[in-house]
């Protein structure tokens, strides 16, 4: 599959600074193509250990880059170490930040990923 083209109003940005209205919903569009390394510091052991589980390359590329931006994204709203946020399962299995009151939501399909970010539950699929 090809580059995935986003509209030119999609500008690169990081999440530390930008407030999060208690109504407001945020949306990141995270090209899942590129170097994956940049993020392989910013993942918890389980997810290494998952990663490690893909068969193909670019199904680990992506998941590295999904999930690292996930956690960047996520640390730059609570002004934390990406690396140290630490995640829950929910009962059906969905994940939540452990006792941080802003919730989120990842979605990605062929190469391109989307965060949903607000502080009330949601779903972006």
């Amino acid at each position: 599959m090809d580059e995935v083209a986003l509209h030119a109003t999609f500008q690169p940005a990081t999440a530390g600074g930008i407030p999060l209205g208690p109504r407001e919903l945020h949306v990141w569009a995270v090209s899942l193509h590129g170097d994956p390394e940049p993020y392989a510091a910013l993942l918890s052991p389980s997810e290494v250990q998952r990663l490690g589980r893909f068969r193909f390359a670019d199904h680990r590329r992506r998941y590295q880059i999904g999930h690292g931006a996930l956690r960047a994204i996520l640390g730059g709203y609570l002004g934390q170490d990406p690396a140290s946020l630490e995640f829950v399962q929910g009962p059906r299995g969905k994940p939540y930040l452990s006792g941080q009151g802003l919730f989120f939501n990842l979605s990605h399909s062929g190469k391109l990923a989307l965060i949903g970010v607000c502080a009330t539950e949601l779903g972006i699929d």
